[in-house]
């Protein structure tokens, strides 16, 4: 079970404009997805 951080905005390096509501990390501190809150909740199980 990871950590699911939100009530941010996410800017990822991928692209000038992208945006995240989620980003969730493993056990071991690795980003484990970017991306919406619901679908990183789901994730996070």
């Amino acid at each position: 079970m990871g950590k699911l951080f939100c009530n941010a905005t996410f800017v990822p390096l991928t692209d000038e404009d992208a945006r995240a509501d989620a980003l969730l990390v493993d056990d071991e501190g690795r980003i484990a997805f970017v991306g919406p809150l619901e679908e990183a909740r789901e994730r996070a199980g």
